[in-house]
């Protein structure tokens, strides 16, 4: 009798373990954006509420992201790039929110340092690997490279607070480009890559931060 009263135990408490869904609940701010980054997500994964099966991400109105179960977001208006919704693999308590958005998100340099700092370094020290994606999501945002007093200065257009636009063709399309060496970020020389004036973008951002700010 006992037997058959503690297998009903271990079977009704596996049914509950296996209605259990998991997905990666977090959203970033401007002082942590740890939920950006697939490789920092570790600690964010928790059990729903309610089970739809569904994990989201998404872009919200500041160009930060969030991420949570399918039951927080209603999936008729979840479209586009900005928005991923995906089903979670039965029986496992893995999320499968943890990808990149949009998933083409751009990747700079961003550092700050003198001429002999590796921030400073030449050309060949930099690789596009070791780019890393910009915390803001900010349509058609750009790397930028400035020089200024002796310091260098790279980062995502969408997040770097004084970007010196006097200068202009400092600011670049494509992954890893602002990785010029000292001498050329005065001048907006490239290998190769479309260097655009940043102006054009200072006004887009100044829409950004001030949604940031209201938020």
């Amino acid at each position: 009798m006992w037997k058959i009263v503690v297998t009903f135990a271990i079977l009704g408490f596996a049914g509950i373990q296996a209605q259990e869904e998991f997905c990666i609940q977090c959203s970033s701010s401007a002082m942590n954006s740890d939920c950006v980054y697939p490789e920092r997500l570790a600690n964010f994964t928790q059990t729903c509420g309610n089970l739809t099966g569904l994990c989201f991400t998404r872009v919200i109105h500041d160009g930060q992201i969030q991420r949570g179960c399918g039951s927080e977001i209603d999936s008729t208006e979840c479209s586009g790039e900005l928005c991923s919704i995906c089903p979670l693999a039965s029986g496992t308590s893995v999320a499968c929110n943890d990808q990149p958005l949009p998933v083409d998100r751009l990747t700079c340099y961003t550092c700050t340092g003198n001429r002999t700092s590796t921030c400073g370094a030449m050309n060949g020290t930099l690789t596009e690997e070791r780019s890393v994606m910009c915390p803001l999501y900010l349509e058609g945002d750009r790397c930028v490279a400035t020089r200024r007093n002796d310091i260098v200065e790279r980062g995502c257009f969408s997040s770097m607070h004084s970007v010196n636009c006097d200068i202009t063709h400092n600011c670049c399309m494509g992954h890893g480009c602002n990785h010029m060496d000292w001498d050329l970020v005065l001048t907006g020389a490239a290998f190769g890559f479309d260097w655009v004036d940043c102006k054009e973008f200072l006004e887009i951002r100044k829409k950004l931060m001030k949604v940031s700010a209201l938020s």
